[in-house]
């Protein structure tokens, strides 16, 4: 692309993050990077936190579950599994 129409290197930053939810957006802005390159490792970066504290949550909220509906919570997950593979099985192509 010839320069003299190339938009500015910051100008992409502009939208980049708008893909985003409204809390990932806020960190990626707040953080006040010069680059695309520099935003787009921000974003994993940013992810990968994001994801260990939702772990880290829901980690806590078993903690208090009670064991009966800990039991309840467990046959609930054996089903969807169970549909789900499934599911995998009528999807995967046979040879």
């Amino acid at each position: 692309m010839p320069v003299n129409i190339r938009p500015p290197p910051r100008s992409a930053l502009l939208h980049y993050s708008d893909a985003f939810d409204p809390e990932m957006e806020f960190q990626l802005r707040e953080r006040n990077l010069a680059t695309l390159e520099e935003m787009q490792n921000n974003a994993v970066y940013v992810e990968a936190n994001f994801l260990i504290r939702r772990a880290k949550m829901k980690e806590e909220e078993m903690k208090n579950i009670d064991p009966e509906e800990s039991t309840y919570l467990e046959v609930k997950l054996d089903i969807l599994v169970s549909e789900m593979e499934e599911m995998m099985q009528r999807i995967t192509p046979r040879n």
